[in-house]
C-alpha cells in the first residue's frame, strides 16, 4: 500500500497502535486521543477493548502494543488545514490493509464538524472518485433526505485522493436496531425510498416496477461470468422473479454504515440516522439491492437471521444480497 506520504520526513511522533499485526490507529501524544480515534472502527474483542479504554487516559507506550510513530509534518498540516484544527489533535484511523484502503482523519476532540478519507491503497482514489459520485447521486435525491445526506468537497492531500466529509455524531445501531430499520415492515414496503417491493403478486407503491432478471437483461449485465453462479442461486429460490422499482440505491447497507445521530442528547434537526460511505451509490437500480445487501451483512457477517420477514423471502434477500455485492463495483464505475 503506498502510505509512503504519511511517514515523509520531517516527521512528529504520534501513538500507533495495532491490531491482528497491521497498524489501525493513530493518535497524538495527547491525553484521550488514542481512544477518540478507536471508537471511529473500535475492536471487537474484550481484551483489545479493555486496552484501548485504559491507554485512553494515560500517555504511555507498551512496547510490541502501542508505539510511536513518526507521522509527515507536510501531511499533518495539509489535514489539519482541512479540518481547521492544530495537527495535535489529528486522529487517524489506518483501515483495512487493501487495495481500496483510505485514511480516515478526525478531530479527537470532536469540535471539528468534518472527517478526511484519504487514498492509501492503490486502487483507493477510484473509490474515493466513485463516493464522491455517490453522494452528488444522493443529494439529487429527494428519498434520502430524511438519511441525512450531507454535501462534501474534494481536495488533494500530498497528491493522493481525498475526500472532506461532515462527521456524523452518534453511535452505530444495534444488530435489532439495524434489524427492525430493515426489515420489520420489510413485507409491506421498502422503508428507504417509500416505494413497494412487488412481492409474489402483491402490487403496490409508486411508479413502475420490474424484475430483477430483466432488469438484468435491461443492463446487459445478466451473462457476467462473475454472476453466473449466483444468479443461479437466485434462480432456484425464485429471487430474480422479485420485482421493484427503479431508483438510487446506497449500495452498501452493512450494519456499520447506519448511524444513529445524536446531538446533546437528542436527533439532530429530527433526523434519527445518518447513512455514511456512498461508494456503491448507483442510479436506476432496484430498490430492493438495499435490503438485499442489508440482508446478506445481517445473514453471513452477524450469523444472524431476521425474524420479521418469513423464511423464503429471507432466504431469497440474502441471494440477491450476494449477487449485488458481486455488481456493484462494476456498475459503480459506469454511474
Amino acid at each position: 500500500m503506498n502510505k509512503d506520504y504519511l511517514f515523509k520526513e520531517p516527521v512528529k511522533s504520534f501513538r500507533a497502535f495495532g491490531r491482528k499485526g497491521d497498524l489501525r490507529y493513530i493518535a497524538s501524544q495527547r491525553c484521550g486521543s488514542l481512544g477518540a480515534i478507536s471508537r471511529f472502527a473500535p475492536p471487537t474483542k474484550s481484551i483489545p477493548k479493555l486496552l484501548i479504554k485504559l491507554l485512553s487516559y494515560v500517555d504511555f507506550r507498551v512496547p510490541g502494543v502501542v508505539q510511536t510513530k513518526g507521522v509527515s509534518e507536510e501531511f499533518l498540516l495539509q489535514v489539519s488545514g482541512l479540518l481547521g484544527i492544530p495537527a495535535d489533535r489529528i486522529g487517524i484511523y489506518v483501515g483495512e490493509p487493501n487495495d481500496q484502503q483510505k485514511l480516515v482523519i478526525i478531530d479527537v476532540d470532536g469540535v471539528s464538524s468534518k472527517l478526511v478519507k484519504v487514498a492509501a491503497g492503490k486502487e483507493a482514489d477510484i473509490s474515493i472518485e466513485r463516493e464522491a459520485n455517490g453522494r452528488r447521486l444522493a443529494i439529487q435525491d429527494e428519498r434520502w433526505q430524511a438519511l441525512g445526506v450531507s454535501a462534501c468537497s474534494v481536495d488533494s492531500v500530498c497528491g493522493r485522493s481525498a475526500i472532506v466529509i461532515e462527521r456524523v455524531e452518534g453511535r452505530q445501531l444495534t444488530p435489532k436496531e439495524f434489524e427492525l430499520l430493515f426489515f420489520q415492515n420489510f413485507n409491506e414496503c421498502d422503508m428507504v425510498s417509500g416505494k413497494h417491493i412487488h412481492h409474489n403478486g402483491l402490487n403496490g407503491g409508486d411508479g413502475d416496477s420490474i424484475s430483477i432478471a430483466n432488469w438484468l437483461d435491461q443492463i446487459g449485465k445478466s451473462n457476467l461470468p462473475v454472476l453466473k453462479e449466483l444468479a443461479h442461486e437466485c434462480s432456484i429460490l425464485d429471487a430474480l422473479k422479485l420485482r421493484s422499482t427503479l431508483g438510487v440505491v446506497h449500495g452498501d447497507f452493512a450494519p456499520w454504515n447506519i448511524i444513529r445521530r445524536v446531538e446533546m442528547g437528542s436527533p439532530k434537526d429530527g433526523k434519527a440516522f445518518d447513512a455514511i460511505d456512498w461508494e456503491f451509490t448507483s442510479a436506476n437500480t432496484p430498490h430492493v439491492f438495499d435490503y438485499a445487501y442489508a440482508a446478506w451483512c445481517y445473514s453471513e457477517l452477524l450469523g444472524r437471521t431476521s425474524s420479521c420477514v418469513e423464511p423464503h423471502l429471507w432466504n431469497q434477500l440474502v441471494s440477491l444480497g450476494a449477487l449485488w455485492k458481486a455488481l456493484r463495483e462494476e456498475l459503480s464505475s459506469s454511474c
